[in-house]
């Protein structure tokens, strides 16, 4: 029976305390002004979108253009692809199909522009120090030497 009277004045003395916390806090008394309005707040600037792409690039234009560019600012900003025009730096002809025209970027970096299609490459038999723009190309995510281009036509 002690056990008992005991648990219950605990539990009574819980729910008081309870009971006490759950109620809310008196208002503060009103001050003698009134209080003015609070100001809303200041609008986050929009992130700058970037500059639209030129109509054609060289290839240390384009390295210059798309160095710390997000994969989505890429995509904005060369969504119709890109046209380039450089001297063949060398040239990567994978017996797989896979053509490569590299283009010195200056500085050590480098522009690859794989091509579509091969076959007008191969029957205008490029080189390296031949002058050639590709079009229609879809800029990759850069690395710190190279901008990488997919899908490109030779023109």
């Amino acid at each position: 029976m002690t056990r008992l009277s005991i648990v219950c004045c605990v539990l009574v003395s819980f729910a008081a305390c309870k009971k006490k916390e759950d109620k809310p806090a008196a208002p503060p008394p009103a001050a003698d002004k009134p209080a003015e309005p609070a100001a809303p707040p200041a609008a986050a600037p929009a992130p700058a979108a970037p500059a639209p792409a030129k109509a054609e690039y060289k290839p240390d234009e384009l390295f210059k253009d798309t160095a710390g560019l997000s994969r989505m600012d890429l995509m904005d900003k060369f969504k119709d692809g890109v046209t380039l025009s450089g001297t063949v730096k060398s040239i990567k002809d994978d017996p797989t199909g896979e053509y490569v025209l590299v283009f010195d970027a200056g500085g050590g970096h480098t522009v690859e522009a794989m091509i579509a299609d091969p076959k007008p490459a191969h029957d205008k038999k490029l080189k390296a120090g031949d002058a050639v723009t590709v079009t229609k190309c879809q800029v990759a995510n850069p690395t710190d030497t190279s901008v990488p281009l997919r899908t490109c036509d030779l023109k």
